[in-house]
């Protein structure tokens, strides 16, 4: 676990990206947001990488391979890393799929080299918990762990941020003697059209894209990404 002073500053909270298969403008969805709010801190609640080729699930054919896969995805990694070139990370079942991997084949952990020297990010940092000491409060975040509303904050007794769960973007607010305290899901930024999420084709619930942050204050807030509006690049005559 770590903590992290939030205190009179701005966080953004990214969703699940599943790179390669984010949302086709999640670069600049980001950064307009960023250019907006100027954040202080930046968090993923993980699954930042799909690692479908590599999962313990069945893949489909017609999916990339495992060396493209990951190809494409460092590529989505730096990308990500020249907008924001420090990140704190959630541990998640996705992201960590190599290790996951590693474990099963019975492979030594100290031949596996680290994520952060995998993607070449070296400000990038992964943590199972992370708690924001805001002026609210403290909030935890974590990929996600409980899906039931109001849940995870009345467990543990403080705010929380969570991602994992897809279809649930949402503000929860609860009240108690000595005040409130909010669950927040941020949903997605993986888009439910590509291949890798074709198991949930057929699900009622569709994904949700957008992300989260806390303001100065210490308040939550979402995003959409479906009022985000790409900007049409000028033409030039000649």
């Amino acid at each position: 676990m770590i903590r992290l002073d939030c205190k009179n500053k701005k966080a953004l909270i990214i969703s699940d990206l599943h790179f390669p298969y984010s949302v086709p403008d999640w670069f600049e969805f980001l950064e307009d947001l960023h250019k907006k709010n100027n954040y202080d801190l930046i968090i993923s609640v993980g699954d930042e990488v799909d690692f479908s080729s590599i999962s313990f699930h069945d893949k489909d054919p017609g999916m990339l391979n495992p060396s493209k896969e990951l190809t494409d995805s460092i590529d989505c990694m730096k990308k990500l890393e020249s907008l924001f070139p420090k990140i704190y990370f959630c541990e998640s079942n996705h992201g960590s799929l190599i290790f996951r991997r590693q474990k099963f084949a019975g492979i030594p952990i100290e031949v596996i080299k680290p994520l952060d020297q995998i993607y070449g990010t070296p400000q990038f940092s992964w943590h199972d918990e992370i708690i924001l000491e805001t002026n609210k409060g403290d909030v935890y975040i974590c990929h996600g762990k409980v899906s039931r509303p109001g849940g995870l904050s009345k467990e543990i007794g403080v705010s929380t941020f969570q991602g994992h769960f897809h279809s649930l973007f949402n503000i929860v607010y609860s009240t108690h003697l000595t005040g409130s305290r909010f669950d927040a899901y941020v949903g997605c930024l993986a888009d439910q059209d590509k291949l890798a999420f074709a198991y949930a084709k057929n699900n009622s619930k569709k994904f949700i894209n957008g992300v989260g942050d806390i303001d100065e204050n210490g308040t939550p807030r979402l995003y959409l990404y479906s009022d985000f509006i790409p900007k049409i690049p000028e033409s030039h005559s000649s």
